[in-house]
């Protein structure tokens, strides 16, 4: 009997003993648990997506760039009407009048046969479109060097700041617009878009600290689902969206917050598939982003890198005369434009810049994101197709 209580005293020690281990497991997985959770995801859904152009006076010297009913009085010129037949020729601008077919086709081949400019700008001579100037504009330093032609970023202070683009387009008067409000064209495209293709996410996890933390990851996305509008004509905030598995636009990229902003390194590149009626597709080489997270309601910050001039100047040119006229945005200068100030990855054969660098004004608003065990398995496979090819 003596035995059998031994036993039953050693058995219900070990049980104890046991029940004590599983509690105290408990408390310490309990305790991980609470450290797990302190660790918090913010997720964004793009409002307003559109290239950065810093308005000042002392960009345009002079003022900005002549509206198209001033330059197709120029050109018409130049291509040998005489002041009367420009009259007659204009007569119903902007929206009717023989000027849009003829100017269209101003360019010239060797043959001295008329070529659609649009489509073949280099058939007509750079017409030397106002460029813009200035110390100051939104961007980063791309390349780490502070150069003789490189801007100082307002906002952050930061030298040597890459964002080329900027001189291209910024004395077009519809590419302009005081601090507060949007630029008429650059606003309109991304009006279009924004109840078009699916919308575009950023997420953030890993965070410790909202306001300060060296190691975060970020996520930059394309969505299954299009953004719903709210009353105001802004994106709802608050709504859920899927990760599109597509691996072409699925971009991750280690970060940190600094007094409330996050700040991405320098990714490799950051690329999206977009909607031709924009930019087919975005792809940032040596891309950055920062975004002020302080407004719990809406965020804004900078996304910028080398993107390749072509797909740029073809979102120009393939509208043709409806951009030309209604945005006073005079194409073949573009073309000029982005071929003189490209300055990144030159072609292995000409030695020419085949980008420019570029900065994009992001604006969003709070929204839930859901991954799916999908997303992962395409990734991993669109991965491995890259490195395969490489």
């Amino acid at each position: 009997m003596q035995s059998v209580e031994r036993s039953s005293s050693r058995g219900m020690g070990a049980f104890a003993r046991g029940l004590m281990a599983g509690a105290g497991g408990l408390l310490l997985a309990g305790l991980g648990a609470q450290g797990a959770a302190a660790s918090e995801t913010k997720a964004f859904v793009v409002n307003w997506f559109y290239p950065a152009i810093h308005f000042s006076d002392e960009a345009c010297p002079g003022g900005p760039a002549p509206i198209s009913e001033v330059f197709y009085h120029r050109i018409l010129k130049e291509m040998g009407y005489s002041p009367k037949e420009t009259d007659e020729l204009l007569k119903g601008f902007p929206n009717e009048g023989k000027y849009r077919d003829v100017t269209a086709m101003r360019g010239k081949d060797a043959n001295g046969n008329a070529v659609n400019v649009f489509a073949h700008p280099e058939t007509t001579t750079d017409p030397h479109m106002k460029e813009a100037v200035g110390k100051f504009n939104l961007g980063f330093n791309l390349n780490g060097k502070v150069e003789e032609n490189g801007f100082s970023d307002p906002e952050t202070g930061e030298q040597g700041v890459d964002n080329q683009f900027f001189r291209v387009v910024g004395c077009i008067q519809s590419h302009r617009a005081p601090p507060g409000q949007r630029p008429t064209y650059l606003m309109a495209i991304w009006d279009i878009l924004r109840d078009q293709p699916p919308a575009y996410l950023i997420e953030v996890t890993g965070i410790d600290d909202p306001m300060n933390d060296d190691d975060v990851q970020v996520g930059v996305y394309r969505a299954l689902e299009r953004a719903n509008r709210d009353s105001s004509g802004d994106i709802r905030a608050d709504n859920t969206y899927r990760v599109d598995p597509d691996p072409r636009s699925i971009n991750h990229v280690h970060g940190k917050i600094k007094d409330g902003v996050l700040w991405t390194d320098q990714a490799p590149s950051i690329h999206l598939v977009g909607d031709p009626f924009g930019l087919a597709e975005y792809n940032f080489q040596q891309a950055r982003l920062r975004l002020d997270m302080k407004n719990p309601n809406a965020q804004k910050g900078i996304l910028g890198g080398y993107h390749e001039w072509k797909p740029i100047y073809w979102h120009y040119g393939s509208a043709g005369w409806v951009v030309e006229h209604s945005s006073g945005i005079e194409i073949p200068g573009v073309y000029y434009g982005l071929k003189k100030y490209a300055d990144a990855m030159p072609d292995p054969k000409t030695g020419e810049n085949t980008a420019i660098s570029i900065s994009y004004i992001v604006e969003t608003v709070p929204a839930f994101v859901i991954h799916s065990a999908d997303e992962n398995k395409v990734a991993d496979a669109g991965q491995a197709t890259k490195t395969a090819q490489q």
